[in-house]
């Protein structure tokens, strides 16, 4: 009886608002009322044992202890009166003997009833509070409606730093930094609990030494059986880590934005290289393969209206005084040229390139004032673009481009890009008018020959000699100018493009596994970078092969002809022997050169299967051999330089003998062609001017 009685004064102390039979005087017991987190209260949960017996409201089971016991005992005095008096008469002794069976057989399973109740209820509490107990991330404590404290758990202490007996019956805002107290949130906080059933919030909270935490905070209204709010659940995380995280990934994000950005400004930046690459190309096609002059004018101004996606182009060349002395035009019919008339005069916007010498650029020819207007039969233009091309600082020419295609007016990169190939096109402009000296030297020469052969032989091959003096410059100048380019390229635009792969390495790394469109990304720009490279060196080797000077001739050969294969997909026979002595460079180059062009012409016309390099020196001579099986062609039909080819041919023929050599030609359609050079390499070198052989110039 006494164990009875504790227990139930245990259950008769002063309970905690909205939690019945729950005593605060103990920790574990302070504890156990957090069960009551999301507003259950603690009665209405089943019991935790194996019997799975459901736990009694406190309220009833006190009435049913008061009441049972009193119904047990009336009931007992009704079977006294109406059964046992009539039974047993004036036996009182019996009677109350048999009366106090009754009731033990009563109050004996009642009070076991009773105790195994008690003893669930216990269970269940002792229950909740090592649930709590062994929360320790958690900080899980109880408030009255009021805000002061009720409970506290060891996660509780943990992350804020009080024992329970400093903060139990203090108010919990606390815990909220100086600047939320005085704005009042840890009420409103409740408030909006009690308003909702639960709210969470994030912020400041503040530790016992005064150090502050980011928390995460869920305050859950616990209400009576009435619904009445009489209390709060708190449960209080330190997130402060997470938000740290949190915090870094924002700032790797803005990063790896500004990467996404800076790879694409890189993308963008290689595709502009490349078509400055592809203007660069075009100029070099045109110093390489033409030399007449007006036939490297017309391919420059097609070059250029391609370039920028230009209606019309033209080409002017003016005198000192600003008269145009040609006018070469694109992108208008043969037709249309002779409709329009003669030459324009230099005025208005094409004069006012000719004397300013800088760039113009107009959205609208009609709107701008220095508008000359049109000629009759002229046709409708509006945007326009003027370049100068200058050489040595000094006008050769100035390019017009007119009705972008894709756009209303032409862009800075248009510009850029027409000034690219202006710079190109004046060297081959140059080169061009200084071939057209010397032609026309030569052909003066060949006249003065005829009429003084007869009476001065001596005079005849001074001329002869300077003839060959004039042209070896062109041959020079046209060598110094690819071996320029191909210098800039390598050292310049190559190394450029190594850099860029270099800082590309050097981000990859970087970038995550995980974000597959990104490394996708990354990898075509790098692809596209590592493709532009390899272009520019095939091209600046294309131009002027180191191999050639650093390991001589047969070394470039064998190069050339990998090359070859690898870009006609012809296989190439090729046999040498070892030269009787030391060849000089100059008779190397022209070698080179004449199987260079002779293979070129091959892979590019002949459309042969086999193609043969053969390399002897028979007799103080060089041999060279160059044949294949393809479709042939008439060599009467390529006797010289014109518009519709010859100039492969007419190039090999002069750089033989310009060393003192001969080159002849065998072809005929369906039969191959043979191509034979034949050199003496113990003559003096003949390719000799005022600065320098054509096989060591400098650049």
């Amino acid at each position: 009886m006494e164990t009875l009685e504790k227990q139930s004064e245990s259950l008769d102390a002063p309970q905690a608002p909205g939690v019945e039979g729950a005593d605060f005087s103990s920790s574990r017991q302070q504890s156990s009322a957090e069960a009551h987190v999301g507003g259950t209260p603690l009665e209405k949960q089943t019991d935790g044992g194996t019997d799975g017996a459901r736990v009694l409201p406190l309220r009833r089971l006190r009435i049913l202890t008061v009441v049972a016991p009193i119904a047990y005992l009336i009931v007992v005095e009704i079977l006294s009166l109406l059964i046992l008096n009539p039974l047993l008469g004036n036996r009182e002794a019996l009677r109350l003997f048999v009366i106090f069976l009754l009731i033990v057989a009563g109050a004996v399973p009642f009070s076991l009833w009773i105790f195994s109740t008690i003893e669930r209820q216990q269970r269940s509490l002792a229950a909740s509070a090592a649930v709590l107990d062994s929360v320790h991330d958690y900080a899980i404590f109880m408030v009255d409606a009021g805000g002061n404290i009720l409970t506290w758990n060891p996660g509780a202490e943990r992350v804020k730093g009080y024992r329970a007996d400093e903060v139990i019956g203090r108010h919990f805002s606390q815990f909220y930094t100086p600047e939320d107290q005085a704005a009042g949130v840890p009420a409103a906080n409740l408030q909006k609990a009690a308003a909702g059933g639960r709210f969470e919030a994030q912020g400041w909270r503040v530790r016992k030494d005064g150090s502050r935490y980011w928390a995460d905070a869920t305050s859950t209204a616990v209400k009576d059986e009435a619904g009445a709010v009489v209390g709060f659940t708190q449960v209080v995380r330190d997130i402060t880590e997470r938000r740290e995280a949190e915090a870094r990934i924002r700032k790797l994000n803005d990063e790896l934005g500004q990467r996404i950005l800076e790879l694409r400004e890189a993308n963008a930046e290689i595709v502009r290289r490349n078509r400055q690459l592809a203007a660069i190309n075009t100029a070099i096609v045109s110093v390489s393969s033409a030399l007449d002059l007006g036939e490297v004018l017309q391919n420059i101004v097609d070059a250029a209206r391609e370039l920028v996606h230009s209606r019309y182009g033209a080409l002017g060349v003016a005198d000192e005084h600003g008269h145009i002395l040609q006018f070469i035009t694109s992108g208008l019919s043969h037709q249309e040229r002779e409709a329009i008339g003669p030459l324009p005069q230099g005025h208005g916007l094409l004069g006012a390139l000719i004397k300013e010498g800088t760039p113009l650029r107009i959205p609208a020819i009609g709107s701008d004032p220095r508008s000359y207007g049109f000629p009759p039969n002229h046709p409708s233009m509006t945007s326009l673009l003027g370049v100068p091309i200058l050489f040595n600082e000094k006008p050769v020419g100035d390019l017009y481009l007119t009705d972008k295609l894709s756009a209303e007016e032409f862009t800075d990169e248009d510009q850029e890009l027409v000034m690219l190939l202006a710079n190109h096109a004046a060297v081959a402009i140059e080169n061009a008018r200084l071939y057209e000296e010397v032609r026309t030297a030569r052909d003066r020469f060949q006249v003065w020959n005829e009429d003084l052969e007869r009476r001065v032989e001596e005079p005849t091959r001074e001329i002869e000699r300077y003839s060959k003096t004039l042209t070896t410059r062109v041959l020079q100048a046209q060598e110094e100018e690819r071996k320029r380019i191909a210098r800039e390229l390598h050292d310049d635009t190559a190394q450029s493009l190594s850099t860029l792969l270099i800082n590309l390495d050097v981000i990859d790394p970087h970038i995550g596994a995980e974000n597959e469109t990104l490394r996708t990304g990354f990898q075509r720009v790098r692809e596209i970078a590592q493709r532009t490279l390899d272009a520019t060196r095939a091209l600046s080797h294309d131009l002027r092969p180191t191999i050639l000077d650093d390991f001589g001739l047969v070394a470039a050969l064998r190069w050339f002809a990998d090359e070859f294969m690898r870009t006609f997909g012809v296989a190439v026979e090729l046999h040498t022997e070892p030269p009787n002595g030391q060849l000089t460079l100059e008779i190397e180059l022209v070698l080179f050169r004449i199987t260079q062009e002779a293979l070129t012409n091959s892979g590019k016309y002949a459309e042969a299967n086999h193609t043969g390099v053969q390399l002897s020196f028979p007799d103080g001579t060089a041999k060279l051999v160059v044949e294949d099986d393809g479709k042939g062609f008439e060599p009467a039909t390529r006797r010289g330089p014109t518009r519709q080819g010859g100039l492969g041919l007419y190039g090999m023929h002069e750089r033989a003998e310009l060393v003192g050599g001969i080159l002849e030609v065998e072809s005929a359609p369906g039969q191959g062609t043979r191509v034979t050079a034949i050199i003496p390499v113990a003559a003096e070198p003949a390719m000799v001017g005022h600065e320098g052989s054509l096989g060591n110039e400098t650049c």
